[in-house]
């Protein structure tokens, strides 16, 4: 991501960041006084890995933007965003401190499903999953360098399990209807393939690769259509 500030000339940056790596997870704390976090279109591109973030508000407050909808942080709050599309966090106030954590797709697998529609939606530091979280990761990246090599994945399994249920607690987590990006993707790519259907080279391939979306990504699109791709 970038970290941007509102008035270069007047104000300066600074910003501290810390990574720590266990199992699949990894987990980076911030600290600086920029007042914007964008993930653009182009970085997009540059990076074809589909994993999610989650930021978990130590200090300060935080606005995320995604997918037409907005989600405010307070400190002890999460917030789940995909990586795969475009966002942008604004913070308030001179300084601001968070965690953040990087999962891939697949770590969420048997924790909690639609993704999608869980994006930008605030998890609470005041219900037990939020309180928990930022506990557990704090404990963490404290006690680290005691950490027996056979514990690291059930400690990574444990973080993910606390953001499943406190993802499993919002409201879009029990729809089961398509959310409106999905149903814009779907059609889009439905209007790409009857406008290729000559095309020889067609296939999941090269239909992800024009719709800027990657071929795992579309195939999740489809995956509830009768007539999948």
């Amino acid at each position: 991501f970038v970290l941007l500030g509102l008035n270069m000339l007047a104000v300066r940056i600074f910003g501290e960041v810390e990574f720590t790596r266990i199992a699949n997870l990894q987990s980076t704390h911030l600290r600086s006084n920029a007042k914007r976090i964008r993930r653009t279109t182009e970085r997009i591109r540059e990076d074809s890995e589909e994993y999610f973030l989650v930021f978990i508000q130590r200090e300060g407050r935080g606005t995320l933007f995604q997918d037409g909808r907005i989600a405010v942080t307070n400190p002890g709050d999460f917030v789940l965003n995909d990586c795969t599309r475009p966002y942008e966090i604004v913070f308030a106030g001179d300084h601001h401190d968070a965690y953040v954590l990087r999962l891939p797709r697949k770590a969420f697998t048997g924790h909690v499903g639609n993704l999608e529609d869980l994006c930008a939606t605030t998890v609470s530091g005041q219900g037990a999953a939020g309180h928990l979280l930022l506990t557990m990761v704090e404990t963490l990246r404290r006690d680290i360098a005691d950490l027996h090599p056979a514990s690291v994945m059930g400690v990574s399994e444990g973080i993910i399990s606390v953001i499943g249920a406190g993802l499993r607690s919002l409201p879009a987590a029990s729809q089961r209807k398509h959310s409106r990006l999905a149903a814009y993707h779907t059609a889009r790519i439905r209007s790409y393939v009857q406008q290729h259907l000559r095309d020889p080279e067609l296939s999941i391939g090269t239909v992800a690769k024009a719709m800027k979306l990657s071929p795992d990504h579309l195939r999740r699109v489809f995956r509830n259509e009768p007539a999948p791709l």
